[in-house]
């Protein structure tokens, strides 16, 4: 599978659109969900929520400080979570 490159604020608002379903009591998109889960794959057993809060806490300051800074979606994105 080839690497996909996936800017932190993406991520980011990928999270909040997982919290948004969630909260509305409706079932997120899974498409963000499985993005999610890739990008953080030591995060992927969390509930649906609790994946999104991680994404967010772990990217909010540099999803919007640096924007030219993207993440590659592979293991090693493990170290970043």
């Amino acid at each position: 599978m080839p690497e996909t490159t996936i800017i932190p604020k993406h991520l980011v608002e990928m999270a909040l659109r997982v919290l948004v379903a969630w909260t509305d009591g409706r079932r997120p998109p899974s498409t963000d969900l499985d993005i999610l889960k890739e990008a953080f794959p030591s995060s992927a057993h969390l509930p649906d929520d609790e994946l999104a809060c991680q994404v967010i806490h772990d990217l909010s300051g540099i999803a919007f400080r640096e924007p030219t800074l993207a993440v590659t979606a592979s293991p090693v994105m493990e170290e970043v979570a």
